[in-house]
């Protein structure tokens, strides 16, 4: 078991969520590259224009 496990977002809303973020797709995935997170788990609600 790792001494030091990755924090991994599960419930991320991305500006696709219109009523429940604002942040882009390429800004939440520089910031996680940066924070070194293995991924992330895009949950958003009530819209298919992220498909």
């Amino acid at each position: 078991m790792p001494t030091n496990p990755a924090f991994i977002h599960l419930r991320l809303h991305s500006e696709y969520s219109i009523l429940d973020s604002t942040i882009r797709i390429p800004e939440v995935v520089a910031k996680a590259v940066a924070d070194q997170m293995p991924a992330l788990a895009l949950t958003d609600l009530s819209n298919f224009f992220g498909l």
